[in-house]
């Protein structure tokens, strides 16, 4: 395991020196600037002195009043020069301190950034017995432990920086004192938790909502799941882990087949609402109870949907966990199958595929009755008007 210096914290701090260098350059302009308008200032008052004693006597020749005119004209150029080049520089110190204020700013969010980094690295990690290790990686161990140490007490930046460093420097020995433990138990609180949820809501509670399609007029008869519901699921103690993965992703097919059969009973429920409610007469109250039934089902169909994604999330952390376990040495796979492939079995006696499939069927059976009606319906409709 080994922590790399993001590059963008690289980047970062590159910046702020790049900043700080190009303020401290652009204040010592500054500085020479000021110096050197103070000076081409003061020529300018000694030369203007001199021109102005030379052409108050009176047996001055023309040559010395030009001489001196000149001498005027150069300081001012200089002063001219100067004082541009000051303004110039002022405006330099301006931008650089704007440069230096933005990297700062950038290098304290990589710095805070970093820290967090650092923290969710500590928080997954953990050290291993270190009752059969060598005095070599013992040395190793406590180096490490002490600037953890010293993070986690202070929490400054310095800290952080010198256990990047130390995590660097020892990156080939790490391995031998340090296990990622800690992400392992993350994972099997986090699928602790899933089996609550989805203890109570894999049930979907769709087979109850689903059951208000049903009519009077058009009723079909629907099929319940068969298997005894108080058997416990299939276990998968000693389950290679990367079987049990394959299994996991046949489950989650199955489960998105499921919910794609849902919504196409759905499209065409709609569509025979569309049809009633063109129909109009005595289809329109028909078609306000399958609204009612509609809104139900896409209530069930939208949890269902939710519960799918659950489901692929935790499989998800299952298959970085397969990825991470030769590091980790994580041993608690096997539990964690069992509560995932627990909830799947639970997921499959709550009968929602046969629902799903009934409720498509359903659908293109009242879809059926109900079109003869409407056009019988539209064949005896003027013979009741013109009675």
């Amino acid at each position: 395991m080994t922590i790399h210096h993001n590059v963008t914290n690289q980047q970062s701090a590159t910046q702020l020196n790049q900043s700080s260098n190009k303020l401290e350059q652009s204040s010592t302009n500054l500085k020479q600037a000021d110096t050197a308008l103070k000076e081409s200032a003061h020529h300018l008052k000694h030369d203007a002195d001199q021109l102005k004693q030379a052409a108050n006597q009176p047996h001055q020749t023309a040559n010395s009043l030009d001489q001196a005119s000149s001498e005027v004209r150069q300081a001012t150029q200089q002063f001219t020069l100067a004082n541009a080049q000051l303004k110039k520089a002022a405006v330099e110190v301006k931008q650089a301190a704007e440069g230096l204020k933005q990297a700062t700013g950038e290098f304290n969010r990589a710095a805070e950034k970093l820290g967090e980094d650092v923290e969710e690295f500590l928080w997954r990690v953990g050290f291993v017995d270190w009752g059969g290790l060598g005095e070599e990686d013992l040395g190793v161990g406590e180096v490490v432990r002490g600037k953890i140490g010293g993070v986690e007490e202070g929490r400054s930046r310095l800290a952080v920086v010198e256990l990047i460093d130390v995590l660097d420097r020892y990156a080939g020995d790490l391995d031998n004192v340090m296990i990622l433990d800690v992400f392992c138990s993350a994972v099997i609180s986090s699928a602790s938790v899933a089996s609550v949820a989805l203890n109570s809501d894999l049930e979907f509670r769709a087979s109850g909502r689903l059951s208000n399609i049903t009519m009077s007029e058009t009723t079909g008869n629907t099929t319940e799941p068969s298997g005894d519901n108080t058997a416990p699921p299939d276990t998968p103690s000693g389950m290679q882990a990367r079987q049990f993965l394959a299994q996991l992703e046949q489950h989650n097919n199955l489960v998105q087949q499921d919910l794609a059969q849902s919504r196409q009973g759905l499209d065409r429920l709609y569509q025979i609402i569309g049809k009633l409610e063109k129909a109009a007469g005595p289809f329109s109250e028909i078609a306000v109870q399958y609204k009612q039934s509609a809104s139900s089902l896409m209530e069930a169909v939208s949890e269902n949907a939710e519960q799918a994604n659950l489901l692929n999330g935790y499989a998800v952390q299952y298959r970085e966990l397969v990825a991470f376990r030769d590091v980790m040495g994580c041993k608690e796979l096997d539990a964690i199958s069992a509560t995932l492939l627990g909830s799947f079995e639970r997921y499959k006696v709550a009968g929602f595929r046969t629902v799903a499939q009934n409720q498509r069927a359903l659908a293109e059976k009242q879809y059926e009755n109900l079109e003869w009606l409407m056009v019988v319906e539209s064949i005896v409709r003027p013979t009741n008007t013109s009675d």
